[in-house]
């Protein structure tokens, strides 16, 4: 088994808690009255689950995938769950860019106190970056659970 980092290990709860909390759908349901019973949501952290193909760089591992299974698992939703030391240039340019170029609906987390930081990346990097539907802010409290707040 591969040793986590205490970073990484905090990544991968808030993806699954995230995930859980957030993009798991009871009887399909995405939005309240809309119901998709062929979406299915995957994540790729700890374990890679649900690829996202790339039209010219290959395979994706975003960390959330929602897919429509009756479309060949075509990613109708995209989430992203960043680390304060993941916040960059180079994750704009070879990650978020290329998420949003596969999903037309596409969301980014960040750790509580780092928003700003990223909405003046992606606000300098605008015409090369789509901006995510959806900004959200997330911490840990004291028992590790994940509280999630819209930025």
């Amino acid at each position: 088994m591969k040793h986590q980092s205490i970073s990484e290990a905090l990544h991968n709860s808030a993806v699954q808690q995230i995930a859980a909390g957030m993009f798991s759908f009871a009887n399909g349901e995405v939005y309240p009255g809309h119901v998709n019973p062929t979406w299915a949501t995957y994540t790729n952290a700890p374990e890679r689950t649900m690829p996202v193909e790339h039209r010219w760089e290959g395979t994706l591992w975003p960390d959330i995938v929602v897919v429509d299974t009756a479309a060949a698992n075509r990613p109708r939703l995209i989430v992203e769950v960043e680390t304060e030391e993941s916040i960059s240039e180079e994750t704009l340019d070879r990650k978020w860019k290329l998420d949003a170029d596969e999903s037309s609906i596409y969301y980014l987390f960040v750790p509580s106190g780092t928003a700003f930081k990223t909405a003046e990346l992606l606000l300098k990097f605008r015409s090369v970056c789509k901006i995510p539907r959806l900004l959200y802010t997330y911490e840990f409290d004291e028992l590790y659970r994940v509280h999630v707040t819209p930025v």
